[in-house]
């Protein structure tokens, strides 16, 4: 009576955890081990300490250095120069201070300096003459055709903002880019500490069934083959469970590689909170509705696209600066000067020079090489984002589509639980009357874990599909 009260008990364990599994194909997952992480909350990790996109913030600035030193090209400019002849017949001392300010203004240079040429000058010297208190000027430079109608130094300016603008798009699609590993990764964590979950129930069960078993060999119910059978099948699920842990162990090393400081591999600081519900598949909007709309919202947002646009308006300003040495370099300079000060009667008069300077190389192979060289440029653009449009198309339809499959396979999935649960109980039932076998009741057991770890697929693929979407539409997904 002993015997059969203990065959009974195990019986209704059996009962009671098969019952505890139907009700919920995904049970909680391990114990927590400090807080549960979100995806909102890897993604603000990922985004303030991962090294790629710290390097890539670095070359933001690196960037604005070299347009700070560009700038440079407009500052004042202070040259000084003295003389002094000391020996010989003509003895004299000439300084010479001059400063310029480049401007915006048609590439125009102003200039205003001070000399002081005291002594005696040869005659083919005079120039360097001036009266007791110096000489005293004003004038510019202005280039009429190269270098006036398009300014290489603004050039230069605006290619450099514009390099500035891509590294930080670099920045938001290296964030794009790696939130759609680290997400992947995030779902299998998961979705793994779950699989995680029912191998190990699959192998409580198959060693409930040992004490079983024992007890009925033990009374003479039960042939002694029924236990090493059983005891194969524990080997094999723990082989099952062990390859899960594995998995799990290797994909919350990767997850952590996206958490930084914020993770240690030792003492995990964040456990795998519980999958949110089965989607509906009646809430989905049908593929065609969407489509075209994502596709507009991507050609907006997408940092792939706004970097190629960049680059064909810094394409258009070389052009306009290879176009610019087309022209003749022809250069309008005036100069107003006036001494102060006694000496030669020569020297009182306000003078005013001017002239022009002319420079053209026939030839024009430069220009003429780089306006070839940035036609190319132009072309290989607009092809690689004319293909790109079509790579964004083709990749939204894809998870539009994987997110529509997948919930009908979670669907599926579901109904397959539910009739390998019956089918399982109804031969378990059938092996206590003796109307199976032990090896029969193992395959369905294990017919049930594998339709939940499909379930399992299934919800992964889902909410993959589901959290990259907007990463494919260039958004960081906020929740």
């Amino acid at each position: 009576m002993l015997f059969k009260s203990k065959s009974r008990l195990a019986r209704t364990g059996h009962a009671l955890l098969l019952i505890l599994v139907g009700c919920s194909p995904v049970l909680a997952g391990p114990k927590a081990m400090a807080e549960p992480l979100s995806p909102t909350e890897l993604l603000t990790i990922m985004r303030e300490s991962y090294p790629p996109l710290s390097i890539a913030r670095e070359k933001v600035k690196q960037n604005q250095a070299k347009l700070l030193e560009k700038q440079g090209a407009f500052d004042t400019v202070i040259k000084s120069k003295a003389e002094w002849n000391a020996l010989g017949y003509y003895q004299n001392l000439v300084l010479d201070t001059e400063i310029r300010q480049p401007t915006t203004l048609w590439g125009t240079e102003f200039f205003a300096g001070y000399r002081l040429g005291a002594g005696k000058f040869p005659d083919y010297y005079g120039g360097k003459e001036t009266l007791s208190l110096g000489e005293w000027r004003v004038g510019a430079e202005t280039p009429l055709l190269q270098n006036g109608i398009v300014n290489p130094r603004l050039a230069d300016l605006e290619l450099l903002s514009l390099e500035i603008d891509r590294s930080e798009l670099d920045i938001v699609e290296k964030q794009l880019k790696f939130a759609k590993t680290a997400l992947k990764t995030y779902w299998n964590w998961r979705v793994l500490h779950q699989k995680e979950v029912v191998a190990e129930e699959l192998l409580m069960r198959a060693r409930l069934k040992v004490s079983q078993l024992q007890t009925e060999v033990s009374v003479g119910k039960t042939a002694p083959i029924y236990v090493t059978e059983n005891q194969r099948s524990i080997y094999k699920r723990q082989q099952k469970l062990l390859d899960i842990q594995q998995d799990k162990q290797s994909t919350q090393l990767d997850l952590y590689l996206y958490l930084g400081p914020a993770a240690a591999v030792s003492t995990p600081a964040f456990s795998a909170p519980p999958l949110p519900p089965a989607p509906v598949c009646e809430n989905l909007p049908s593929t065609g509705s969407v489509v075209q709309q994502s596709l507009k919202e991507a050609q907006k947002s997408r940092p792939e696209v706004l970097q190629l646009q960049l680059q064909q308006r810094q394409n258009d300003v070389a052009r306009q600066l290879a176009e610019n040495f087309q022209w003749p370099a022809l250069d309008l300079y005036f100069e107003l000067s006036q001494d102060l000060g006694e000496g030669s009667k020569t020297k009182e008069q306000t003078e005013l020079l001017g002239g022009v300077k002319f420079y053209y190389p026939p030839a024009l192979r430069k220009a003429q090489g780089q306006l070839l060289r940035i036609e190319s440029i132009e072309r290989a653009l607009n092809t690689e984002l004319n293909f790109l449009s079509r790579e964004i198309a083709q990749e939204v339809n894809t998870l539009l589509l994987q997110r529509k499959i997948s919930c009908e396979q979670v669907v599926l999935a579901q109904q397959e639980i539910e009739v390998a649960l019956k089918v399982a109980q109804a031969e378990r039932d059938r092996f206590q009357l003796g109307s199976s076998t032990l090896f029969t009741v193992n395959l369905l057991e294990e017919a049930v874990a594998e339709a939940r770890l499909r379930y399992l697929d299934a919800l992964k693929a889902y909410f993959v599909a589901e959290s990259l979407y907007p990463i494919t539409l260039g958004l960081l997904p906020q929740s």
